[in-house]
């Protein structure tokens, strides 16, 4: 699997072996490109945690519209 990040002319990219991340390995790497492209590790982590946030209290999307 290849995750670039693009941002003022600079590209940032994680390249892995195969392509069976677990969701918690993907979110990992794109927290590792922002801390990368210069964001503050507290703002990634604030970031994150109020995402999570948002799940937990949403309703639960079709997992069928994902695949």
């Amino acid at each position: 699997m290849k995750i670039t990040l693009e941002q003022h002319k600079d590209k940032i990219s994680i390249e892995t072996e195969g392509d069976d991340l677990s969701a918690i390995e993907f979110l990992n790497y794109v927290c590792q490109l922002m801390l990368c492209a210069g964001y503050k590790y507290d703002s990634v982590k604030r970031a994150i945690y109020e995402k999570a946030e948002e799940y937990e209290y949403e309703d639960k999307p079709n997992e069928t519209q994902y695949e």
